[in-house]
């Protein structure tokens, strides 16, 4: 009876990785390394993957590590009316797919047993995601798959002019940036992967709160 109570005062993580491998893989180290921690861990795994490469790292993963659960999350066609940008890249489209269709893992979530004490996101998904935690007050991480100065990039996204003629950009407590070293992408605020690093970015980091390097 003892090992049954202890059971159930483990933390119950849930994770939800976005689209891509270099996105797919962080999370699925983090969910190993969380479940060798005495963590019950729950892996949302949208459907269908954009790459059979994705299909076949999460098939050997849950092989692997049967103790980690398996919640099949099953994503709609993509609406293209629900976002202002269109793209026919299909990594951004599956992102907006996941995005979308938040809204139906609420009742999966709430489901769950034992509750969960945690959810964890990718950062393509923060901006529905926190709005879904907020709603079923689960404490809520979102986690970025990049490197802490490209962090502070995204967080200044909103107020950064990168149209000027200057060769560098400006962050706080950072060395200045080579223009030539950021995405193209950024340069286009018309283009889906700059609106999403935004709309993402204003969900999650208030205005007070965007220098990132005060806080690491």
């Amino acid at each position: 009876m003892a090992n049954s109570d202890n059971h159930r005062t483990l933390p119950h993580i849930a994770l939800l990785p976005s689209a891509g491998m270099g996105h797919l893989m962080p999370f699925l180290r983090l969910a190993a390394l969380l479940s060798s921690h005495n963590c019950t861990i729950t892996l949302i795994t949208p459907t269908p993957t954009v790459s059979a490469a994705e299909s076949t790292h999460l098939t050997t993963f849950f092989s692997s590590h049967p103790h980690i659960r398996r919640l099949h999350f099953p994503i709609p066609p993509f609406d293209s009316s629900s976002t202002p940008i269109n793209t026919d890249n299909p990594f951004f489209i599956c992102w907006s797919q996941i995005s979308q269709s938040l809204p139906l893992l609420s009742p999966l979530l709430s489901s769950l047993s034992p509750p969960l004490s945690v959810v964890l996101s990718d950062f393509a998904a923060s901006m529905s995601f926190s709005q879904l935690a907020d709603h079923l007050s689960i404490p809520y991480y979102v986690v970025f798959c990049s490197s802490a100065r490209f962090l502070s990039l995204f967080a200044s996204l909103p107020s950064l002019n990168l149209g000027g003629i200057e060769d560098y950009v400006e962050i706080p407590d950072l060395p200045p940036l080579p223009k030539s070293s950021l995405p193209p992408p950024l340069f286009n605020p018309n283009h889906f992967f700059t609106w999403s690093a935004i709309s993402n970015i204003n969900s999650i980091f208030p205005q007070s709160q965007r220098n990132v390097f005060k806080y690491l």
